[in-house]
């Protein structure tokens, strides 16, 4: 399966999850796991923000979870936030995606 339109390869580094918490029960996150394959997907800007994005990616990369990393061909980083969605449609699979949401990493500082 690939993203329709993609506009470049991903690979996804994961972090284990649930994150292990600390003396005061706050969550620490662990070490990324190596990232894997790189896959067909896509990253739109979210307009009127620095550095937010929209990504698109393979089925084969879900589950996915905020902290978790993507990264692309030209190098850059993209830290998850939110809540990953499977995006499936029943009459296509060829079609199906993962909608993320994430951050430039570094930050862009505008």
């Amino acid at each position: 399966m690939s993203v329709v339109l993609s506009d470049g390869l991903y690979r996804v580094a994961r972090r284990v999850h649930p994150w292990p918490r600390d003396d005061h029960g706050t969550p620490v996150p662990p070490a990324l796991g190596a990232y894997g394959t790189a896959r067909a997907g896509a990253v739109n800007r979210v307009a009127g923000s620095a550095s937010d994005v929209h990504l698109r990616l393979d089925p084969a990369e879900w589950p996915l979870r905020a902290g978790d990393k993507i990264s692309d061909a030209h190098g850059a980083v993209y830290t998850v936030t939110g809540v990953p969605r499977f995006a499936r449609n029943v009459a296509a699979s060829d079609v199906d995606y993962v909608a993320v949401t994430a951050t430039i990493d570094p930050p862009v500082v505008p």
